[in-house]
């Protein structure tokens, strides 16, 4: 069965990896292709799927290392988001705690605004806004990453809040097995998870030994989901617009669809690995 699929590149996404027009950085270069967590939460409440806080991290986590807090505040910062759509203002408020305080220990807290934020999730109405504000924060986050030279710590923010959305996904989809639109965008991450580890091979981390256990991990992951092949018409259609401040690039192709339609044995093992992995990045 084809079915259409749009990826939507989010140049300013929810904790995005500004441009420098002047930056040969592999990571800038490549970072922006990832689809936004928002969108993962925001297509599961459009589809009336109850929210359910027991897929999310323990707020409560505290963490050590640099590359741990990185990677969780790239998990916390999804949670944040699932429970924003999803308008759990109580759940919100421990994510957001969880974000600065996880922020503050790769000095980066400085750029949260707690009282800002907050004040816009109480409008319910007013998605767009806390789209525009958590988008500038995370950019400037990322901004002063790079300038100190931890670019490994933002691409670890990314693949964080990559893994979290996946993993929700992926336990709804197994919950909602007659979803196709789900579980279509299960197979779609196997374009993301091809951007991220092209990001992280780069030579630059070629030394790092814990972002090479992680491409180890996502290396097996993107083995499971080699069999599902990606053919297009080649006509492709780029359209932009503006949501508040946030420039959004769609590329679309009406042809686009995976050969083979995912079985529900090959969720579960989908779903096995992206918990495997989440399970090593939150313990």
């Amino acid at each position: 069965m084809k079915t259409n699929i749009m990826r939507t590149l989010v140049l300013l996404c929810f904790f995005s990896i500004s441009i420098n027009a002047h930056s040969q950085d592999a990571l800038l270069s490549s970072i922006i292709k990832t689809v936004s967590p928002i969108e993962t939460a925001d297509l599961i409440k459009k589809l009336n799927i109850p929210y359910n806080r027991s897929l999310l991290n323990s707020p409560n986590k505290s963490y050590s290392s640099d590359f741990k807090n990185a990677l969780n505040l790239g998990v916390y910062s999804s949670d944040l988001g699932y429970a924003n759509i999803n308008e759990q203002s109580a759940d919100a408020l421990n994510y957001l705690t969880a974000v600065k305080s996880t922020a503050d220990k790769i000095n980066v807290g400085e750029f949260i605004n707690v009282g800002k934020i907050l004040g816009i999730a109480a409008n319910k109405d007013n998605l767009n806004m806390l789209l525009e504000v958590t988008t500038e924060t995370f950019e400037k986050m990322s901004d002063y990453l790079q300038q100190q030279n931890r670019s490994d710590l933002a691409a670890m923010v990314l693949v964080g809040g990559y893994i979290e959305s996946f993993y929700i996904m992926c336990e709804v989809a197994k919950k909602y097995p007659n979803n196709t639109e789900l579980s279509t965008r299960v197979i779609e991450q196997k374009l993301v998870l091809e951007q991220i580890l092209q990001v992280l091979k780069t030579p630059q981390f070629s030394n790092n030994q814990d972002i090479q256990r992680l491409v180890y991990d996502l290396n097996n992951l993107d083995i499971l989901m080699a069999k599902y092949k990606f053919v297009g018409s080649g006509e492709v259609e780029t359209t932009q617009k503006t949501i508040g401040d946030i420039e959004v690039v769609s590329i679309s192709d009406k042809n686009l669809a995976p050969e083979i339609a995912i079985s529900p044995a090959d969720l579960e093992a989908i779903t096995g690995v992206v918990g495997e992995i989440r399970k090593a990045i939150i313990q």
